[in-house]
């Protein structure tokens, strides 16, 4: 665990993700950064190359397809939520103050103070087989799901992959809105709400490693 921080977030409505990617690029520029993506049909993964997201085989993602986006790296994530007509809510999350440009075109503040941070893990479904894509990418394989390509290289057959993630602590009132570090109550009624219950309130992907 860690000491209070700051998560910053940035959010807006009424966005396609194609808009949505282009507000947050300063943020992902020169960066590797992936994608998990979700449309009707399939959930896959995908790289960030400039303002375009690609699959294993280097092919432009149709993202009038996507309902439910999750773009990272180390340092952000993007999260975009189809709401009518491929158009929806994004929210950019950072621990590091994001630049003004971002801030404009995301400019709902939705940032708090995190009472500590957790590290956790997630295990990617399938095994490594030994075809592997190139440039960078392998192959998981599993009855359940038959094949998943992923940004990831040197998977041997068998191996499985990790997803990292950051998890946020914060106390949460008796309405489970969330009450940021330090804060002190400024009625009674908030007072009454308050009753020192911490939980996970968010989380951050940051990579996939070989497990």
């Amino acid at each position: 665990m860690s000491e209070p921080v700051k998560l910053y977030g940035s959010a807006c409505g009424g966005l396609t993700l194609q808009q949505s990617l282009e507000a947050a690029q300063p943020m992902f520029e020169g960066k590797e950064t992936i994608a998990l993506l979700y449309s009707p049909r399939s959930c896959i993964f995908a790289r960030l190359g400039g303002e375009q997201l690609h699959d294993s085989q280097g092919v432009q993602i149709n993202l009038a397809e996507i309902f439910e986006a999750r773009i990272f790296n180390r340092d952000a994530e993007l999260r975009w939520l189809n709401h009518v007509a491929g158009r929806g809510r994004a929210v950019l999350l950072t621990q590091a103050e994001p630049p003004s440009v971002c801030r404009e075109n995301l400019p709902e503040n939705v940032s708090f103070i995190a009472l500590k941070t957790l590290d956790q893990t997630y295990l990617v479904w399938g095994e490594g087989t030994r075809i592997n894509s190139e440039n960078g990418w392998s192959r998981l394989t599993t009855a359940r799901i038959g094949r998943l390509e992923v940004p990831l290289s040197g998977i041997a057959a068998n191996e499985r992959v990790h997803m990292r993630v950051l998890e946020y602590l914060a106390e949460v009132d008796a309405q489970g809105k969330i009450v940021d570090a330090g804060s002190e109550p400024a009625t009674a009624e908030e007072k009454l709400l308050r009753h020192g219950n911490v939980a996970v309130v968010e989380e951050r992907l940051l990579y996939l490693e070989v497990a």
